[in-house]
């Protein structure tokens, strides 16, 4: 391998673990909605947030703010789980 398919191939897991979560975020969010009240709404929706505060970059004529942030629930999770398995299965 010529570390091209490497780095292909971690670009591509990485692709795949985010699709994974947030499709699994989504549809935690969204079965959230449908089941109103209860503990399996409290453990479909509530999530931990993961963040980092915005860092800012000053070159004078142009300025950069990056950061980022993401909120897992248990779906997402799953989701994450569930991409990684199809990743090694491919």
């Amino acid at each position: 391998m010529n570390g091209q398919g490497a780095n292909k191939g971690v670009l591509f897991f990485l692709v795949i673990i985010i699709l994974g979560a947030i499709l699994g975020g989504v549809l935690g969010e969204i079965l959230g909605l449908i089941v109103t009240g209860g503990i399996l709404n409290r453990i479909l929706v509530t999530g931990i947030s993961l963040s980092l505060s915005p860092a800012t970059l000053d070159l004078a004529v142009l300025s950069f703010t990056f950061g980022v942030g993401m909120k897992l629930n248990l779906l997402s999770v799953f989701g994450i789980a569930g991409a990684m398995w199809l990743f090694y299965k491919m």
